[in-house]
């Protein structure tokens, strides 16, 4: 990791050459189909899990589960962590803020959006009615 907080991917160069592959693959439209953003976010990040630099094998895509687009590439161990990262979690807030997708200007749609939660008062009303002690 380069410091206490900082993901690895801020500190990494971004050149103009980045800059223009990132413009010229998104042709029409304001996306990028899914194999081509997947691979500037891959060339660019060269092997190397976003948050802690170190190359561990094979990288993991990691998303955003609530709009589905593609933030960039982690090691195993670091696409655990993220996953059950509090959102106050200096390290993982600051990647979510500001990912390899966002710092080279790729929008990438990855998977569908979860659907939102249901609230308490959604999943109380469900369970009575669909508990059988409820009926009696």
């Amino acid at each position: 990791m380069t410091g206490p907080g900082i993901p690895a991917c801020w500190t990494w160069p971004v050149t103009e050459q980045d800059h223009e592959r990132a413009f010229l693959a998104a042709g029409p439209g304001t996306g990028y189909g899914r194999d081509r953003g997947l691979a500037l976010i891959e060339d660019w990040q060269a092997g190397r899990c976003a948050i802690c630099s170190y190359g561990t094998g094979q990288m993991e895509a990691d998303h955003d589960h609530q709009t589905g687009y593609l933030r960039g590439m982690l090691c195993h161990s670091c696409n655990v962590r993220e996953a059950h990262a509090w959102p106050d979690d200096p390290l993982f807030s600051r990647y979510r803020q500001r990912p390899p997708s966002v710092i080279l200007g790729v929008r990438c749609y990855w998977s569908a959006p979860e659907p939102p939660l249901p609230s308490a008062e959604a999943l109380r009303a469900h369970q009575a009615a669909t508990d059988p002690a409820s009926r009696r």
